[in-house]
């Protein structure tokens, strides 16, 4: 057992070295916050609270037997802090989706920054709501892989040839039931199978890595709003 797990069960129940444990990973929870959002957190940010609190209860709720404290309390905080971004979103009636999650087409009026809210097609009140629901569910299901919706920003492929790269890849896992059943039971992307096969570059598989898994999982569930946002993985399906 790691040195780092053994403290995190003793903060849990002793309470003034908690406070101990506590300032020891301030900055653990600011990188994890800064890494959510993309942008430079202190501790004057509401995001900072919501941040510390979750990393108190991923103290109090974790266990041994829950694996490694330090990628646990990041999933907690991640999770925490995805639920603040959505309901602030909520409360300004807009939605917290870009297409350049999954297109890599640029959106020139948000500039290059890496938290997105855009509204969508106010004329279809259904639609709203239907995106809303899907981005709520697929984020489910992200987080069980160790990421979240809002890492695509950063992910996902801009150049021509990188889209069309990911695009085969999750066309391969869609031919091949067996590899998406191993990528959903293991969370694990099978690029050792997908290079071997397709000759795709293994530094292209595991930078954009994320964004495969979660286009895999798109277009092989119920998600039709986002998945129109996917043009090149579309076409790459249609062939």
């Amino acid at each position: 057992m790691r040195e780092i797990d053994r403290s995190a069960v003793k903060a849990k129940s002793e309470r003034d070295y908690r406070e101990e444990f506590l300032c020891s990973f301030e900055a653990f929870v600011l990188q994890t916050a800064h890494k959510v959002t993309s942008r430079y957190i202190t501790k004057s940010d509401d995001t900072w609270s919501v941040a510390f609190f979750a990393f108190n209860e991923a103290i109090d709720a974790y266990e041994l037997d829950k694996g490694s404290f330090i990628p646990f309390a990041e999933m907690v905080i991640r999770r925490r802090l995805y639920d603040h971004i959505r309901k602030e979103s909520r409360a300004d009636a807009e939605l917290l989706v870009d297409p350049i999650c999954f297109s890599g087409q640029p959106d020139p009026e948000a500039g290059d920054v890496a938290l997105f809210r855009q509204v969508v097609d106010k004329t279809s009140v259904d639609m709203e709501n239907r995106a809303r629901w899907e981005i709520e569910a697929i984020s489910q299901v992200l987080d069980s892989y160790g990421f979240c919706f809002m890492d695509l920003v950063s992910v996902s492929p801009k150049a021509k040839k990188t889209k069309t790269a990911c695009a085969r890849a999750v066309a391969f896992l869609m031919d091949h039931p067996d590899l998406m059943e191993r990528m959903k039971t293991f969370k694990t992307l099978p690029a050792t199978a997908i290079e071997k096969n397709l000759k795709i570059p293994r530094k292209i598989l595991d930078r954009h890595r994320k964004y495969i898994i979660a286009a895999a999982e798109i277009v092989s569930g119920d998600y039709p709003v986002l998945s129109e946002y996917m043009t090149y993985i579309k076409k790459e399906l249609s062939k």
